[in-house]
């Protein structure tokens, strides 16, 4: 067994972990790695690259690279067959590369999309189809042998892998429905109820910014995902109720900014005063306790997609950034410190 855990980060990067969690090494990558395997006969990892088409053999004693095969069509996941790699290679379906001399064999002449991974057990092989929802099962030959495609379950999977009694896991996401139109698969991280249909963080940015769509009411993709069907058709209702407060003696509630809010908005309170998200607009806004807008903060060049928020003992607003990836600090005029 070998001690440490895999983990490929940042672009033209590979981080080696150690099982405590520590990092171990890193290595700066001549590509855009998208998948990783483990040699175990000369301790070596393998590692996959669309940009450009290339499979990077790391030495894990040297902790360097000792050679990166070019290859004549693009490449995704990869799986270990006999010191051999089994790899989606695009519109040259499913191929093979032999490490000691290099040569390339066509296992399934089919075309299939980017992002399809693999995985191998015994004589057979298990490909990922994220356009076709489906997961196949090919022995060396490439006779296929069996299709699972049951859409309730699985959607746009991604990676798998196949443990010892053949049971397949196989990751899945909700892919943005503008960038699928583009023939691009990205993940969603939010759901427009009104579009029904899923966007990506680029595409959430152009989604909020025109005029056609900026009201559109979204929720984070995982909410999205356990939410039943029949609680999805009264959602957009609450969320033009706006900003309301309840008492919890009696349970009488009056409304305090009657205004449309999107989903997904955050509140705090200091004294007298109620602070809100607006993760469309990517506004922060202070009212007072009779909902009278004190000051709005807006700059995008520091805050995208604001959530939580809290305040501190001088009136100092905290606001995460989900986009802009940072904690902005508003000062209790509205102005950023």
């Amino acid at each position: 067994m070998i001690d440490w855990h895999l983990l490929t980060t940042m672009p033209k990067q590979l981080k080696v972990f150690s099982n405590k969690g520590s990092k171990d090494f890193e290595v700066k990558m001549p590509c855009y790695p998208f998948d990783i395997v483990y040699i175990r006969e000369d301790n070596t990892l393998a590692v996959s690259s669309d940009s450009p088409c290339t499979i990077t053999i790391i030495n894990l004693e040297t902790k360097q690279i000792m050679k990166s095969i070019a290859l004549d069509s693009n490449i995704y996941g990869i799986a270990l067959k006999d010191n051999k790699l089994i790899y989606s290679g695009n519109d040259k379906g499913i191929r093979m590369i032999n490490l000691n001399d290099e040569s390339i064999c066509d296992i399934v002449r089919e075309k299939m999309p980017s992002d399809c991974y693999t995985a191998t057990f015994r004589d057979n092989i298990y490909h990922t189809n994220n356009q076709t929802d489906t997961v196949t099962w090919y022995n060396l030959h490439g006779k296929l042998l069996w299709t699972f495609h049951n859409e309730s379950v699985l959607k746009s999977p991604r990676g798998i892998d196949v443990d010892n009694d053949v049971c397949l896991m196989a990751a899945s996401f909700q892919s943005c429905g503008v960038c699928d139109l583009r023939h691009i698969t990205k993940p969603s991280i939010v759901w427009c109820t009104e579009c029904d249909e899923g966007l990506c963080a680029e595409c959430q940015g152009h989604h909020s910014l025109s005029q056609a769509s900026r009201s559109h009411s979204v929720i984070p993709i995982a909410a999205y995902e356990k939410l039943p069907a029949d609680v999805l058709k009264i959602t957009q209702y609450w969320l033009y109720k706006g900003i309301r407060m309840i008492n919890l003696n009696d349970e009488s509630i009056s409304d305090l900014v009657r205004e449309a809010m999107t989903s997904v908005s955050y509140t705090a309170t200091f004294r007298d005063n109620i602070y809100h998200t607006n993760n469309q607009k990517n506004t922060v806004t202070c009212y007072n306790l009779q909902g009278k807008l004190q000051w709005t903060f807006h700059y995008e060049s520091v805050l995208q997609t604001p959530h939580g928020i809290d305040v501190d003992n001088d009136g100092n607003v905290f606001v995460v950034g989900y986009i802009s990836n940072n904690v902005v600090v508003i000062s209790s005029d509205g102005k950023k410190t």
